[in-house]
């Protein structure tokens, strides 16, 4: 049979599960992927990924992101909220397309604005890429007379 002890930290445990969300809210950016991932030359388009996670499910976007750029400096503000509907951890990826960009060292700040006060969390990043000048193309310059009559004589036919 179960104790009184028992049944109390079962509705205790059970209560937390329900109620901690509404009480501790975290807010928190887990990660910015920058796209491309390694070299990015200026054809590339340029793109962020931002990774939220929020303290319960749905995650949502309760306002468009904006985003400023102000020489090469981006100042990213995402409006999100977590929908309060279930108490478990919440995930968003919000995708922020920065277009190409010319030669040159960029930074990045994105901060975040919840639907309601929370007191923790991790609501502002900033961090820095890079756009380098596309490479010289590789040249490939073959010597050797040997080779150079073996490529010559590859396109003909063989006299019969």
């Amino acid at each position: 049979m179960f104790s009184i002890r028992a049944l109390y930290l079962t509705f205790a445990l059970a209560c937390q599960a329900v109620l901690a969300p509404a009480v501790c809210h975290a807010f928190s950016i887990t990660s910015v992927e920058v796209l491309p991932a390694g070299v990015i030359t200026p054809s590339d388009p340029v793109s962020l990924v931002v990774g939220i996670d929020t303290p319960a499910q749905e995650p949502f976007l309760f306002d468009p992101t904006t985003l400023e750029q102000t020489g090469n400096t981006f100042m990213a503000e995402i409006f999100i909220d977590d929908g309060r509907l279930l108490p478990a951890i919440g995930h968003l990826d919000e995708t922020l397309s920065l277009g190409t960009l010319a030669v040159g060292d960029y930074t990045y700040v994105i901060n975040l604005t919840t639907a309601y006060d929370v007191n923790w969390g991790v609501r502002q990043v900033s961090g820095s890429f890079t756009v380098v000048p596309v490479p010289a193309p590789l040249l490939l310059l073959v010597s050797g007379l040997g080779t150079l009559e073996a490529l010559r004589l590859r396109g003909r036919r063989r006299p019969r």
